[in-house]
This record gives structure tokens, C-alpha cells and sequence, in this order.
């Protein structure tokens, strides 16, 4: 029995990444819904075997993301 699709999840992308999901979506002999796309997607790069077809994030086009201390003074507390 499959497993069933209670969670949701809030995604981020680009304009570009939709239209390549839309593409190969289109490709599927079913056409599947966006999220069916992307869900199987998502299980295809998690069934790679990782030391074959190692995949980098920075690998793709989206943005690089800043350092969390990015824009952030730091100031130091003395204590005497």
C-alpha cells in the first residue's frame, strides 16, 4: 500500500524551474499534475545511487544563498 500524501510542503523556485518541471511533465505518458511531477522527481534524485551521479546543490541554476551572518553586525560583549 502506498504511503499517503498528508504532509504538505511550501516550495521556492524560479520561473525556469517550473517551466523544466512543465517540460518534463509533458514528456510522461500520463502527464502527470505538477505535484505528481515533482513528487516523482524528487523520488527518482533520492533512488540515485550517490557515489555514480553525485549531485552538487550549486549544481543547478538556482541562487547561491547567503551566509546567515550576511548583513548582520556582530558586536561583542565585554564584561569587567
Amino acid at each position: 500500500m502506498a504511503e499517503p500524501l498528508d504532509q504538505r510542503l511550501q516550495l521556492v523556485i524560479s520561473k525556469g524551474q517550473v517551466r523544466a518541471i512543465d517540460e518534463w511533465r509533458r514528456k510522461q505518458t500520463d502527464l502527470p499534475s505538477r505535484s505528481a511531477a515533482i513528487r516523482r522527481l524528487i523520488e527518482t534524485g533520492l533512488n540515485m545511487d550517490a557515489a555514480n551521479s553525485p549531485v552538487s546543490p550549486s549544481s543547478g541554476p538556482a541562487r547561491p544563498r547567503k551566509p546567515r551572518s550576511a548583513g548582520k553586525s556582530k558586536t561583542k560583549l565585554v564584561t569587567r
